[in-house]
């Protein structure tokens, strides 16, 4: 998993936003509404063709640390649980502490890097579409339909992110037993911050 993550990061930190469409030489105001259309698609065409060599390997990096990191998270019984048989000898308590915190520190550790995936994943989708608007004389929400990936979309990797909540919180995998206070308090502040970006991002994407 943390092979993965470590993938990810080197891809999206080796993959430039945006493509290299840069300013029209020609004056869009001295054309008639059909050549502007002419103009709007042949630079889409242009800036798609460039983004979505790097877009599609940072998309594929992505999905393949978070559901990486998914699968260990949501392993029936929680990843590293212990055997419900009862404890009776001081090694074996000892054995048990040493499980728990390693556990804790792991659990917590995994489910940082799974949301760090999904935010900046996000925040690079949406620094791509935001060089698009300029550079191909269109909104959000034109480029994303041209690109035809919901993965392009940054509401789809927050969305991915608050999914994990269902998970943490979750009776079969037990990962909340693994946050104490101040680790749950900091993951509940991350859901509320990617809540509130996800609603303005959804405003932006109108």
């Amino acid at each position: 998993a943390y092979a993965s993550f470590g993938n990810w990061k080197d891809v999206i930190a080796s993959k430039p936003v945006g493509g290299n469409v840069g300013a029209s030489a020609i004056d869009a105001r001295r054309l008639n509404r059909i050549e502007q259309k002419i103009m709007q698609d042949t630079e889409m065409r242009h800036w798609i063709k460039q983004v979505s060599q790097k877009g599609d390997d940072v998309i594929e990096a992505a999905t393949q640390a978070q559901q990486t990191l998914f699968d260990v998270l949501s392993l029936p019984r929680g990843w590293l649980s212990i055997d419900e048989e009862p404890v009776t000898t001081v090694e074996d308590k000892e054995r048990e502490r040493q499980i728990k915190d390693i556990r804790s520190r792991y659990v917590v550790l995994a489910v940082n890097l799974y949301l760090q995936v999904c935010q900046d994943t996000a925040s690079w989708m949406a620094r791509t579409l935001d060089d698009a608007v300029p550079a191909v004389f269109a909104t959000r929400k034109e480029v994303l339909q041209a690109l035809n990936r919901p993965a392009y979309s940054p509401i789809h990797w927050y969305q991915t992110a608050l999914d994990l909540a269902e998970t943490v919180a979750d009776d079969k995998c037990d990962l909340y037993l693994c946050f104490d206070a101040p680790n749950l308090q900091d993951f509940m502040s991350k859901m509320a911050e990617i809540t509130v970006t996800q609603s303005m991002e959804a405003v932006v994407q109108q």
